[in-house]
């Protein structure tokens, strides 16, 4: 009996297999970002973004609710050295109560209320930056309780307990 017969369809199963498994690429799980990470992350968004004395670098600018339909140069004019470039503090905590985190930055020049400041919140990957509209409350960035350098997956309990808490 010819064995190369009896071995095609095994060898073929083999090959399938070895094709199947070996396309499919694992796609890494995210990594939770510590609060570190937060505040560069954002730190950086500010300054390409053009809010900061330095010049933007990002040749399309990332939208902002009150200047989304602006053409590029407008947008840079209304947001130009309004921000000052260090952060003043991050919370656990992203958009509308959801994980993530809120990284805080006072204005730059003669702000009439000193009490206000702007944040930038992402995701707890450090994805999805967006420069929030409404000013925050600048005790509550400086004074608040702002969690550990840990990843936020470990902070979620201790997050959800500073979320409770009067701001």
């Amino acid at each position: 009996m010819d064995h190369s017969v009896r071995l095609k369809p095994f060898l073929c199963t083999l090959l399938v297999a070895c094709l199947v498994g070996c396309g499919e690429k694992q796609a890494a799980s995210p990594q939770a970002i510590t609060r570190a990470q937060a505040i560069a992350l954002a730190e950086r968004y500010v300054r390409e973004n053009g809010y900061t004395d330095q010049p933007a670098v990002r040749e399309r600018l990332d939208p902002e609710s009150l200047d989304w339909n602006l053409p590029r140069e407008q947008a840079l004019q209304l947001r130009a050295n309004t921000l000052k470039g260090k952060a003043i503090g991050a919370q656990a905590g992203g958009r509308n109560s959801e994980p993530g985190w809120g990284v805080a930055f006072d204005y730059a020049g003669d702000k009439s209320d000193p009490s206000i400041c702007r944040v930038v919140t992402m995701d707890p990957y450090g994805q999805g930056l967006v420069m929030q509209h409404m000013d925050g409350r600048r005790s509550y960035w400086v004074d608040g309780p702002a969690p550990p350098n840990k990843p936020l997956r470990a902070l979620e309990p201790e997050a959800s307990a500073a979320a409770s808490q009067p701001s």
